[in-house]
């Protein structure tokens, strides 16, 4: 059986949405998390079955890796491998 893994991208701006649109190409699942959700279905939507939106929370809990991004949600911390660290 082949492990698949998720990438969870948190903030959709202007690299988040160009790191998605990358990964997606590339044939990756992706999950993508802002706070402006309405943009994170639109890009979810524009990119197709391989990504889907969801809250932060959830993209850290239910990813196998995630990418970094700073975003407008803390500018104090970001999430890596599942992991919240702080600057």
């Amino acid at each position: 059986m082949t492990e698949t893994s998720t990438t969870a991208i948190v903030g959709v701006g202007n690299i988040g949405s160009a790191v998605a649109r990358h990964l997606s190409r590339g044939g990756e699942s992706i999950v993508l998390a802002a706070n402006d959700r309405a943009r994170v279905d639109a890009l979810a939507k524009e990119l197709g079955p391989l990504a889907r939106g969801a809250s932060v929370e959830e993209a850290g809990r239910r990813s196998a890796s995630l990418t970094l991004n700073r975003t407008s949600i803390s500018n104090e911390s970001c999430l890596v491998s599942g992991q919240t660290m702080v600057k």
